[in-house]
């Protein structure tokens, strides 16, 4: 087989002294370049490639040929591939400053779709490596992968690699900003909508958006901007896509870690996007645990509490909580959310309703010795018992016997000592409850309380108060 009438080359060695001697001779170094980046893809040749001087020669031939599309792209091609080793992708930037060379080529050859796909590879490549972000100077590389969106609109698969670029860039907090400031931002969202059936690049445009959300100079920017509405729309359309589903909660979740942005996230209905994702993929533990963390936050939102509990949204966190019974944190992040919602008191019919003071008792039962587990459901319970209506449930669903029968797994520690003291006061307001506290060694339980805590005031000042109460049986 011939190739401008020249037998192909195998030979490592043999093809480098021919592009040495030819550098400017089109077709006779053709084939060698060939040879070069077939040899890249194999692990086991990095060391030889890098202590040739194979690297040098493909920059060169780059400068030799800079108005040459065709053999250009070949070249870029080997380079790309001789990046995917470590030690020659520290050389390439750091003594070849190829980030240079690459953004030169993609302005003087804004036409050529295949070499400014291998130019956008390449530039991926080497932005995959930290370490390689100090060679970066101000936005020059952000600037350019933005550019090429920019050019080639209607193009999938360079919007693609360009996002593939920006992922590892928007790790950086410098170039995240960078990312934004440039129009970044609309261009990601405008590729996810231009297609929506590039599974790819879909996923690739949503991790640059979730590392620009964990970015908190860009934090507001991206809950403003149209990528939740165009994220929101996908949680529903692919909602039976496991991976992009997690990425879009995780992306929600960063996002909600800022305050600032949780009354506007609650605002345009993500809410409820989440419960029905929630429930939907309750039998997946990450997606379940991520909904509630996101949940939680939006959850210190006073206007968010009442949006989440009119949802349905305590009925949906107890089928994640059911569902997910072997699993301690999923049990106190819901707990915690219960927790935030029963603190507003018109919000309690809604606890009872859902059956959230049920969950928290069969989460007790279900964990006695945890003590994340004990403190949520303790604080939950004890607020409770502020309200009628809340304290005749805990009451009558044997909330009170329940705590008593761990205390004992916790009496040594003086933050639960205090909380559990509390407890028991609040319930001994209930003529039943006093009666389930006397029987189930209640009185004993508050003598060993006072004895142990002595010195604390506050401790031994309720438990007095709840002796005293029990007299009232």
């Amino acid at each position: 087989m011939t190739n401008y009438g020249l037998p192909l080359l195998n030979n490592f060695q043999e093809s480098l002294e021919i592009i040495k001697n030819n550098l400017d001779n089109t077709e006779l170094i053709n084939n060698p370049i060939i040879v070069i980046n077939n040899y890249a893809l194999d692990e086991q040749n990095a060391n030889e490639i890098l202590n040739s001087g194979a690297l040098d020669l493909l920059v060169q031939a780059i400068e030799v040929h800079t108005t040459n599309p065709q053999i250009l792209e070949k070249v870029v091609g080997a380079l790309s591939n001789c990046s995917y080793h470590d030690r020659a992708q520290r050389y390439l930037v750091q003594q070849l400053q190829t980030f240079g060379v690459l953004i030169h080529l993609l302005q003087t050859h804004k036409t050529e779709r295949r070499l400014t796909l291998k130019c956008l590879s390449a530039l991926w490549q080497l932005t995959l490596h930290k370490d390689n972000f100090q060679a970066i100077t101000e936005q020059e590389v952000v600037t350019e992968i933005i550019g090429q969106m920019r050019v080639w609109p209607n193009d999938s698969q360079i919007q693609s690699v360009a996002l593939g670029a920006l992922t590892g860039l928007s790790t950086n907090e410098k170039f995240g900003q960078s990312i934004v400031s440039v129009g970044g931002l609309l261009l990601i969202v405008q590729a996810l909508e231009k297609f929506p059936n590039e599974d790819t690049l879909i996923k690739r445009a949503i991790m640059t958006l979730f590392n620009l959300a964990a970015n908190p100079f860009n934090s507001t920017l991206v809950s403003q901007s149209d990528a939740v509405e165009v994220l929101m729309k996908m949680l529903q359309d692919k909602d039976d896509d496991e991976g992009l589903t997690q990425k879009c909660i995780r992306f929600f979740y960063n996002l909600s870690t800022n305050q600032d942005n949780s009354e506007h996230l609650g605002s345009v209905g993500l809410i409820s996007n989440i419960l029905y994702t929630m429930v939907k993929w309750k039998d997946y533990e990450k997606i379940v645990e991520t909904s509630l963390g996101l949940l939680y936050n939006l959850a210190t939102c006073v206007p968010n509490r009442t949006i989440l509990a009119k949802e349905n949204g305590v009925r949906a966190i107890v089928v994640a909580m059911r569902a997910n019974r072997q699993f301690q944190e999923i049990q106190r992040k819901s707990l915690a959310i219960f927790t935030a919602l029963v603190l507003e008191e018109h919000l309690i019919s809604y606890l009872i309703d859902g059956k959230a003071i049920l969950a928290s008792i069969l989460a007790l039962r279900s964990y006695p010795t945890a003590k994340p587990i004990f403190r949520a459901s303790l604080v939950l319970l004890t607020n409770c018992l502020f309200f009628d209506q809340s304290r005749s449930v805990v009451v009558s669903n044997n909330g009170v016997i329940v705590v008593l029968g761990k205390i004992e797994n916790f009496i040594n520690d003086q933050e639960m000592a205090e909380r559990v003291s509390l407890f028991i006061l609040n319930a001994t307001v209930d003529p039943t409850a006093r009666k389930q506290i006397a029987h189930n060694d209640g009185k004993n339980i508050c003598q060993k309380l006072e004895q142990k805590y002595s010195t604390n005031d506050s401790i031994v000042k309720r438990v007095k108060g709840a002796i005293n109460n029990m007299k009232y049986i």
